[in-house]
């Protein structure tokens, strides 16, 4: 894969942010709201742009391309209002987009398929592009609609908008630029949000961080063929819970920034690994890109009214696209179309009604624990090796054998993991919230306890990016 994804250094995980920046600007955001509150957004604006910064100039030129081409569709679309413009801006922001993230794809396949020697492009991909493109375009028809379009700080406020910009949520025009004129600090606000930011702190560094070691780790020596087969169905597993605790973790912290600062967005994920079918199980699962395909794409190609199915598998086949160039994604993204197809033109019959919830989800798990395996390589080759090595045990020279990884560290991830997102029942952990929302003391004792806990660990540890940060 012939491009690079910059890697802040100042990201919502490090010492820095923590420390500094985030404190700074939620006391700064206290104080124009409460004395300046015209000039509170702008504060916003400079420190998102700041935030930005620090990833690189190309990022930050990227952001002030993308408000431009936006703000210059607002003037032309107010004096002509033609929907050519609508879709001329559409292109060209898709076209930016695969500029950084499929040039190289194609490229490379030229090369193969054609016997062509056309050299890979060095490129620096602007970090979260597909997260704001999403929302540009969101821009872009909200707007054609009827939307207000807002002033060029508005639009600018839209796209750098610090927290969600990384990794999302995706918030559409409509939704955020009714919040952008009308949020407020409160003592409120400011626990929850911080409430928020600890959980996904906690996900982050004590989940996510903690099995990503070991999946690094037997990738690596994937590599040079020396894992044996339980250890490659160790990291699948451990891979599986990375990725959702990587980013239910960020989406929480981005949430919690936001509430902090004055901003109601929605929840991200939904205990998704509970779902009983696949079309469920992305309805709980990133629910903004889900519900960002369904207004944009799905309902505009027809919706439940015509062509459901090829509206289906459309949406699918994009959002594998959608999240990396690679044929193991658009495999990806194209079998989670056709079951969720197979499952819609079933879903009615008695025979799968019958069917009790508890085989529905596990054959929900064992298609998610495979599927998964083709965000851990770049070529669709060495994800079908990957999985067949599972079944398949190794006859070649074995450094380490799967009881290697299982520290103490792994196994209680890994054991809060299942127990917490798959075996407690929801009435269970319903009455433990419950609890500490009647123990006021005890919540905000065990929060405390788990940040510093995050802290120590985030301390001690090398920097692990966000796994969504790359799309």
């Amino acid at each position: 894969m012939q491009y690079a994804i910059i890697d802040l250094e100042m990201n919502i995980t490090s010492v820095l942010f923590i420390f500094y920046f985030l404190p700074f600007v939620i006391f700064g955001n206290y104080l124009f709201n409460r004395y300046f509150k015209k000039a509170q957004n702008l504060f916003l604006i400079i420190t998102s742009l700041l935030f930005y910064a620090f990833a690189g100039y190309k990022l930050f030129l990227f952001v002030l391309l993308v408000t431009l081409l936006l703000y210059i569709y607002s003037l032309l679309i107010k004096k002509y209002h033609k929907r050519s413009i609508l879709f001329v801006f559409i292109i060209l922001l898709v076209l930016i987009l695969s500029y950084f993230k499929y040039t190289n794809f194609l490229i490379n396949n030229l090369n193969r398929f054609l016997h062509l020697a056309i050299a890979p492009k060095e490129l620096i991909v602007p970090l979260g592009i597909s997260f704001v493109t999403f929302e540009a375009i969101s821009y872009l028809v909200d707007v054609y609609k009827g939307e207000d379009s807002g002033n060029l700080f508005d639009i600018l406020l839209f796209v750098s908008f610090f927290p969600k910009v990384s990794s999302g949520p995706i918030i559409t025009w409509h939704k955020f630029n009714i919040q952008s004129h009308d949020h407020s600090f409160s003592f409120d606000k400011l626990i929850d949000g911080l409430e928020e930011f600890i959980k996904g702190l906690a996900k982050k560094v004590l989940i996510a961080d903690v099995l990503g070691t070991v999946v690094n780790s037997i990738l690596y020596r994937y590599e040079n063929n020396t894992i044996d087969s339980f250890s490659a169905i160790l990291a699948a597993l451990c891979f599986m819970f990375e990725l959702y605790y990587d980013f239910a973790g960020y989406s929480n912290m981005a949430i919690g920034i936001s509430k902090m600062l004055g901003f109601e967005f929605p929840k991200n994920f939904d205990e998704p690994y509970r779902s009983t079918s696949i079309s469920e199980f992305w309805r709980r699962w990133h629910i903004s890109l889900g519900a960002w395909f369904r207004e944009y794409i799905y309902i505009p190609l027809g919706g439940n009214r015509k062509h459901v199915y090829f509206n289906l598998f459309v949406v699918f086949l994009l959002t594998g696209i959608w999240h990396g160039a690679g044929f193991n994604y658009i495999l990806w993204g194209i079998a989670n179309g056709l079951l969720v197809i197979i499952e819609r033109s079933i879903r009615d019959k008695k025979w799968y009604q019958k069917i009790p919830n508890i085989f529905k989800q596990l054959f929900v798990l064992i298609f998610i624990y495979f599927s998964w395996t083709s965000f851990c390589f770049a070529a669709l080759g060495d994800v079908f090796n990957f999985e067949k090595l599972m079944f398949v045990p190794q006859t070649s020279f074995v450094n380490f054998t799967y009881q290697h990884y299982l520290t103490a560290p792994i196994i209680i991830a890994l054991l809060f993991a299942l127990i917490n997102d798959i075996l407690l029942p929801l009435k269970y952990k319903e009455k433990i919230k419950i609890y500490l929302n009647n123990h006021q003391v005890i919540k905000y004792l065990l929060l405390i306890i788990l940040f510093v806990v995050s802290l120590i660990w985030l301390v001690n540890s090398s920097y692990n990016p966000f796994i969504y940060y790359k799309f």
